[in-house]
C-alpha cells in the first residue's frame, strides 16, 4: 500500500555505509533527526546483558567536541527535546528542533558517532544509573520480574530470552576495554540509518549530512546473531513469587514467529482481538461479564526474530492456581472469533497507526526502523496491506496453531508481600 506522506521518501547512501533517508513535509515547521544503530540485546554475548541499553545511557555522555551533560544544553536551549531508547533488535536516537536548527542536531549526533567519550568515569555513573533503572522498573515494582521470568520461558535461544535492561552481575563485571569494544564492533556508520523528517529542502540537509558524516571511518562487519528457536514451540507453565505484587496474577501468552513471517499479521490482529485495551475480549468477558479480572495490560512483542505476545492479568485474592489458568482458556482464548470481532480489531489496528503518523517523528522512526531491519524503508506500507488482508479464517487458523494448549506460557504470579 502506498502511503501518501512516503511519497517524497529520498534515499541515499555515504561512503562510509551510513543509509541517509530524507522525508522532508514543509507543513511543519520542525525537524525529526533520528539514528538508529544496527544493536540491540539480541546482539549481546553471554556475560554482555544490558551492554546495549547500558551504551544508549553512555551516548548521551561527553563527545569530542561535547562536554559532559553539554547534549542535553544544547538541545533544550534551542527549543528540542531528545531521547533514547533500546530494543531486542536495535537501539534509537533522536531529536525533534525547530527547522532552523537542523544543523545543530546533525553536529551533535556525528560528533559523538565520530568520538564518544568511553572513560571510567562514564561507564561508572552510567552503570549504577542503569542499575537504578532496573530497581525502579523492576525489582521493585508488582509484575515486572514475573515479566523477566515469562520471556525466560518462552524463550531457549540466549539471544532472545535474556531482558534488556540485563543482569546485575553482568553490568557489575562490564570492564572499559569490553565496553569499548562494543562501541567499536556496533556503533559505526555502515551499521546505521540517519533519518531526516520535517520542514527541510533536501539538497541543503544532504550536503550538511555528507559535511558532518561521510569521513567518519566504517567499522566493521558484524555476523548477524543466530535467532532460531526449537520448533514447534513447546508450552510452560510455571509459578513465581512476586514480593511485590499484593494480588495473584497470570502472565499468558504464546511465542509469536518474526516480522514478515506470513502468520504475523494474522496474530497482531488476534492479539488485537483478545487483549487490546476495553475493546478485547479479554475486557469483555472477564472484566464486564464475569468479574474474574480486576486489572489487565495487553503486551504485543514483536520483533525481527521470534516474539511474544501476552496478557498481564490480575485477579481477585482467591482465585485458584489449580483451575483459574483453564478458565481463561476455555471462556477467552477457545470460542472462535467472530467477524464483528475481527473488524473491530482492524479498524483499531488503523486508527492506532494513523494516529501515530501525524507526527513527524513518528513517521520518522518508522521508516528508519524498516530500513535497519528490513531493508526497505516503504516497508511500513506493507504492514498496512498486509493487516487489511488478513481475513477470519487467517486469525481462527493462528489461533487454533500458537495458542494450542501445547505451545502456550502460562505463569502464575503469587503474591509474596507481607
Amino acid at each position: 500500500m502506498q502511503l501518501h506522506w512516503l511519497e517524497p521518501l529520498r534515499v541515499e547512501r555515504l561512503a562510509n555505509g551510513l543509509q541517509v533517508l530524507l522525508l522532508p513535509d514543509r507543513r511543519h515547521p520542525v525537524v525529526a533527526v533520528v539514528v538508529y544503530y544496527g544493536v540491540g540485546a539480541r546482539d549481546e554475548r553471554p556475560g554482555e546483558t544490558g551492554f546495549a541499553h547500558l551504551f544508549e545511557h553512555m551516548m548521551f555522555q561527553a563527545s569530542t567536541h561535547v562536554g559532559k551533560n553539554e547534549f542535553f544544553r544544547y538541545i533544550e536551549s534551542h527549543g528540542g527535546t531528545f531521547n533514547g531508547n533500546t530494543t531486542h533488535d536495535r537501539t534509537v536516537y533522536y531529536e525533534v528542533l525547530p527547522a532552523s536548527q537542523l544543523p545543530l542536531a546533525l553536529w551533535l549526533e556525528s560528533d559523538r558517532m565520530r568520538g564518544l567519550a568511553v572513560t571510567q568515569e562514564h561507564l561508572d555513573n552510567q552503570r549504577d544509573t542503569v542499575k537504578e533503572e532496573r530497581r525502579f522498573r523492576y525489582d521493585n515494582q508488582p509484575y515486572m520480574k514475573a515479566w523477566i521470568r515469562f520471556g525466560e520461558l518462552a524463550y531457549r535461544n540466549f539471544a532472545n530470552a535474556h531482558p534488556v535492561i540485563g543482569y546485575y552481575e553482568d553490568l557489575d563485571r562490564a570492564r572499559l576495554e569490553a565496553v569499548y569494544d562494543f562501541f567499536r564492533r556496533h556503533y559505526r556508520p555502515n551499521r546505521a540509518v540517519l533519518v531526516v523528517a520535517g520542514d527541510f529542502e533536501p539538497e541543503t540537509a544532504l550536503a550538511w549530512i555528507r559535511y558532518y558524516f561521510e569521513d567518519i571511518e566504517p567499522g566493521p562487519e558484524v555476523p548477524p546473531p543466530d535467532l532460531t528457536e526449537p520448533e514447534p514451540p513447546v508450552g510452560v507453565r510455571d509459578r513465581w513469587t512476586d514480593p511485590n505484587a499484593r494480588l495473584p496474577a497470570l502472565w499468558v501468552g504464546c511465542r509469536i514467529p518474526p516480522w514478515g513471517h506470513p502468520d504475523f499479521y494474522a496474530l497482531w490482529l488476534l492479539y488485537y482481538v483478545l487483549f487490546e485495551g476495553r475493546a478485547s475480549r479479554l475486557y469483555r468477558i472477564w472484566v464486564q461479564e464475569k468479574a474474574r479480572c480486576l486489572e489487565f495490560y495487553g503486551v504485543w512483542d514483536g520483533r525481527r526474530g521470534p516474539g511474544t505476545m501476552s496478557s498481564l492479568i490480575i485477579v481477585p485474592p482467591d482465585a485458584d492456581p489449580g483451575t483459574w489458568p483453564d478458565r481463561f482458556r476455555s471462556e477467552v482464548l477457545e470460542p472462535p472469533i467472530s467477524d464483528e470481532e475481527l473488524e473491530r480489531a482492524r479498524a483499531l489496528w488503523v486508527r492506532h497507526q494513523w494516529t501515530r503518523w501525524q507526527e513527524v517523528l513518528e513517521r520518522a522512526l518508522d521508516v528508519g526502523e524498516a530500513a535497519l531491519l528490513d531493508g526497505d524503508p516503504r516497508a511500513v506500507g506493507r504492514d498496512m496491506a498486509a493487516v487489511s488482508a488478513v481475513r477470519r479464517s487467517d486469525v481462527e487458523r493462528v489461533r487454533e496453531t500458537y495458542l494450542a494448549p501445547d505451545r502456550e506460557v502460562v505463569l502464575w504470579v503469587e503474591p509474596g508481600g507481607g
